[in-house]
């Protein structure tokens, strides 16, 4: 890989800093382009995970707002008994959401606004990454135009509403860059790798499990292979590190919870049918017909383009530099391995089953197979097509997304707007319900719409106020001990108070429960976190601030140099 990474001489600095404008230009039209359809509708259709996604980006918006940036639990979800979705699922990269929200922008003007983000940030990472790499702009933009109007993200960005793996789409050409720097760099530059990882985590746990073991079997090719030196081994191990820190506070809470509670990702993990009856043959025919179905006739497949170069590439295989035949087979054993072809019902109820559809590998497919596509057009010294391309690819993204509104109208897929979004399915929680203690009764919470207490016999409760995650009730207690269950989902870090002093808290059919005695009393409930929590949080915050000042100090230091060099 050796020959494309030498220094560019500072005439081809100032044509890449030219080339980089007019590349950062034309992708943003193109990012304008693809999703235009979709902007024109003042409304949306709700998909897959939309309803869940609806739910935590609405309710962060409010958790900031009241100024908890960290809520472990949404207060509001699943119908008003609270769903810990940030405290497996952070949400911290939902701040741009947040911002439009606050300046004043409606539901959909924000959710349209926080994908075209979305978009023009996959489009810029990638292109910057591959960039660093391979000193290359031409690659650089042929590749990030190809991977950010693939079928495949757009799929989980407007057919799925799957907000988790779009987001990671941004950071898996940073996790590239990342590997590279460590393995194939002689400098000490294996801080990339631990922050794309961590970033990666904040953006879709699924994705880093599927990545986390692909860099693991990467690892151990290169370990037989004997190109793992000690200090680049030392140098991976400090990534490992650098990372845990920055993601301890998601971590160790998901620990904490998971050793007191049995919860259903855990209990009733499977690879869902989908995933184990996707064949190579659906892969191969979703992918020329540029439609992709809803998700009770789902069709993923990596779009016309990358499926026509994965099937015509192997004619000129012999002519391929060998990073394009690298990449290029990498594509496809990725491509393979989402189908069943690999034996997937082996692992359909191991620890791999968290995947849950095996064809969500197709996200790493369509990172190489864009990558070896922008090989194959420098190798083959194909010029016309550096333009060619990117209007072919814009073309069939466009239809693809006329397509996917079409079908929702077709099918008529049940549509919101600003008026209706904030009554929209308010108990989704995804349809894993991954996140709910396995002993709670859903249908009970689905029905409940009201969030009423059950009231015991001879026991009055009657909630009084709530200021986001804190609860206040009066109680009137006849018997002399009486055990109340409030509306709410038992995790761990639920403070209860009974006349400002400190109870117990209990859990029944997975509930917050406690003894009260007999009287009148004030009970207030919070859920305040725990210690672990807390501790975890600071420590990962001070990583991130500290890696933060690190960098600023580097962009000073460069500053400096810069003024020297020209006074």
């Amino acid at each position: 890989m050796s020959e494309f990474y030498g220094s560019p001489n500072l005439k081809e600095k100032k044509i890449i800093n030219k080339q980089s404008i007019i590349h950062f230009i034309i992708g943003l039209i193109i990012c304008m382009v693809i999703l235009y359809p979709f902007f024109s509708k003042n409304l949306l259709y709700s998909h897959d995970d939309f309803a869940f996604h609806r739910n935590r980006l609405e309710n962060y918006f409010d958790s900031v707002h009241h100024g908890n940036f960290f809520p472990k639990v949404f207060p509001n979800m699943a119908n008003g008994y609270g769903y810990a979705a940030d405290l497996f699922y952070p949400s911290i990269l939902m701040l741009p959401y947040v911002f439009l929200r606050t300046v004043g922008l409606s539901f959909i003007q924000s959710y349209y606004g926080y994908m075209f983000i979305i978009a023009v940030s996959t489009y810029l990472v990638s292109y910057f990454s591959i960039k660093t790499i391979f000193k290359d702009n031409n690659i650089a933009f042929l590749f990030s135009v190809i991977y950010t109007t693939s079928t495949y993200r757009l799929l989980d960005q407007f057919l799925r509403g799957a907000l988790g793996e779009t987001l990671a789409f941004i950071f898996l050409p940073l996790v590239f860059l990342g590997i590279f720097r460590i393995f194939f760099e002689e400098k000490n530059k294996w801080i990339t790798l631990a922050v794309s990882m961590a970033l990666l985590i904040h953006s879709h746990m699924i994705t880093s499990l599927i990545i986390t073991i692909s860099i693991g079997l990467f690892f151990i090719h290169q370990f037989f292979s004997k190109k793992i030196s000690t200090k680049i081994f030392m140098n991976f191990i400090k990534a490992i590190g650098l990372s845990f820190l920055l993601c301890l506070y998601i971590f160790v809470p998901i620990i904490e919870q998971n050793s007191k509670i049995a919860f259903t990702y855990i209990n009733n993990r499977s690879i869902w049918p989908t995933g184990l009856n996707y064949s190579f043959n659906d892969l191969i025919n979703n992918s020329l017909g540029n439609y992709s179905g809803n998700w009770e006739n789902l069709k993923p497949g990596l779009g016309i383009v990358l499926i026509l170069f994965m099937i015509i590439g192997l004619v000129y295989f012999r002519q391929y530099s060998l990073e394009t035949k690298r990449f290029y087979l990498i594509g496809i054993l990725f491509a393979i391995v989402a189908t069943n072809i690999f034996p997937w019902v082996l692992f359909k109820r191991s620890y791999l089953a968290f995947i849950q559809f095996p064809w969500r590998i197709l996200s790493i497919a369509t990172f190489f197979l864009s990558l070896s596509l922008s090989f194959f057009i420098r190798d083959l010294n194909l010029k016309t097509l550096k333009w060619q391309i990117p209007v072919i690819v814009t073309i069939i993204s466009l239809s693809f997304t006329l397509n996917t509104l079409n079908n929702f109208e077709a099918n008529q897929i049940p549509s919101i707007t600003n008026k209706s979004y904030s009554t929209f399915a308010p108990q989704a929680i995804g349809g894993g319900r991954e996140y709910l203690p396995i002993d709670t009764d859903f249908d009970a919470i689905y029905e409940n719409k009201e969030n009423e207490i059950t009231q015991p016999y001879g026991v009055v409760v009657r909630e009084i106020k709530k200021d986001f995650n804190s609860f206040y009730y009066t109680t009137h207690v006849e018997p002399d001990l009486a055990t109340i269950t409030l509306p709410k989902i038992a995790y761990v870090g639920y403070d209860i108070l009974i006349d400002g002093k400190p109870t117990e808290s209990l859990r029944k059919d997975g509930l917050l429960t406690f003894h009260i005695e007999k009287g009148f009393h004030n009970v207030k409930v919070i859920y305040a976190g725990t210690f672990l929590q807390k501790s975890s949080l600071t420590i990962s915050l001070f990583a991130w601030l500290g890696l933060l000042a690190l960098t600023a100090k580097r962009h000073v230091n460069i500053l400096k140099d810069i003024l020297t060099d020209r006074f």
